[in-house]
């Protein structure tokens, strides 16, 4: 006489319209999840690809300084114009080196007056000395000569 055993395999069954229906609605939703995360991943590979291109420039940077021995800074500086030598001397305050040197320009060469104003030996404006005359000299910059 056969025996006769139940088992359980993975065959062919063709689907219902209900569960076509039901594959549908799960392959949208997992499309708009998909569709989602791709933009999240495009968003944030711009943002990492935005911070590897700095640290790179950064690096180039840093490395042809390295290479070249030196970079260029803001240095305080003193203008020196020798107007018996006819030259102007540029010269750094740090090292005390003269960067640039050249003659006077014609503009140069004209030595500004430094005049001071004329003492007032304690006067007070409007003071007169003993023959009359005004102690402090009444000057009005408007005034032309």
């Amino acid at each position: 006489m056969p025996t006769r055993e139940t088992e359980v395999r993975d065959l062919k069954v063709i689907l219902t319209r209900d569960e076509k229906l039901e594959y549908g609605e799960k392959m949208a939703k997992e499309c708009n999840i998909l569709k989602r995360a791709e933009n999240e991943k495009a968003e944030t590979s711009a943002e990492i690809n935005g911070r590897i291109k700095g640290h790179k420039a950064e690096i180039d940077k840093v490395a042809e300084v390295l290479a070249q021995g030196y970079e260029y800074r803001p240095v305080k500086c003193e203008r020196v114009l020798d107007y018996d030598r006819g030259v102007l001397r540029v010269i750094r305050l740090d090292t005390g080196e003269i960067v640039q040197e050249r003659e006077l320009t014609e503009r140069e060469r004209q030595m500004s007056l430094h005049i001071a104003p004329p003492p007032t030996m304690g006067a007070t404006p409007g003071a007169t000395l003993d023959d009359g005359v005004p102690a402090v000299p009444d000057i009005n910059p408007e005034t032309e000569f």
